[in-house]
């Protein structure tokens, strides 16, 4: 009796750089469909065509986690971007942003991420989706000067590490629902409004 191996990456993502616009420098498309294969099996497909822009963590976590297109959560990274809103696909929910992100982490480390840094990514992501929502009140201008000022990305990556140190066991634990609770608590306007 053979047992069957999933294969969470069932081909090669074939992508090429491109800038649609003036303001995106960072930009690839896919050429062909991509595929993620989850470890329920669920397939998340992304169409031949869409855009993508690396992993949807805020600027100001790079130098911690890394930048886009780097490290062992590429593949991931991809799917991600489609699902949580980017490119074709700009209707997503809230519940449908939620699910992307676990996703996420299960992807990473299936790229080879380990399970501690998936969960750091997934926070990542998880900070990225609140700054999106709070930056929402703050027009194009301000958002991009919120979000690259020296001062802040420091303060930023202050309460990252913070929310890191709080999380430590459901990180290790790989419970997501436990690292939900601590960003529940942690990302309150309260706790990051600068000082």
């Amino acid at each position: 009796m053979s047992t069957r191996v999933r294969t969470p990456f069932p081909k090669p993502a074939i992508t090429r750089w491109d800038t649609p616009n003036d303001s995106v420098d960072r930009v690839m498309f896919l050429t062909e469909e991509f595929s993620y294969i989850d470890p329920d099996g669920n397939s998340w497909d992304v169409p031949e065509g869409t855009w993508i822009n690396g992993a949807t963590i805020p600027r100001a976590l790079w130098s911690i986690v890394g930048s886009p297109y780097a490290g062992d959560y590429r593949l991931a990274s991809i799917v991600h971007d489609f699902f949580v809103g980017e490119g074709p696909n700009p209707d997503v929910t809230a519940a449908e942003r939620k699910a992307a992100d676990c996703m996420f982490y299960y992807a990473c480390m299936d790229g080879g991420c380990s399970k501690y840094f998936a969960g750091m990514l997934y926070i990542a992501v998880r900070i990225g989706w609140w700054f999106g929502q709070f930056a929402s009140e703050f027009d194009e201008r301000e958002k991009v000067e919120w979000i690259r000022d020296d001062r802040k990305d420091d303060y930023v990556r202050s309460r990252f590490r913070d929310i890191i140190k709080d999380a430590d066991v459901a990180i290790k634990a790989g419970d997501l629902d436990a690292i939900d609770q601590v960003l529940d608590r942690q990302l309150t306007r309260s706790k990051w409004a600068m000082p």
